[in-house]
């Protein structure tokens, strides 16, 4: 399989690798919020113009934990500092 990342990717990738510490910590949760973010994107895009309604049902549980997942790291990314 390949791999492929974006520029965001592959920056935030670099950064984990060049990190320890506290310093990983943070940049860890950073790089998975930003992830969330770009995700539930896509699913308040795809809510607008979709069809299907058990895609759009389905679609509305993800965003519903995406944005709960957004929480407990904001919330993780608080107590780091």
């Amino acid at each position: 399989m390949a791999k492929i990342l974006d520029s965001d990717g592959k920056a935030s990738l670099d950064s984990l690798k060049a990190a320890s510490g506290a310093e990983f910590d943070k940049a860890f949760v950073t790089a998975q919020l930003e992830g969330h973010k770009k995700l539930l994107a896509i699913q308040e895009g795809y809510l607008k113009i979709g069809q299907d309604r058990e895609h759009l049902s389905l679609t509305k549980l993800a965003r519903g934990q995406i944005k709960e997942h957004m929480d407990h790291l904001d919330m993780l990314k608080s107590k780091l500092g």
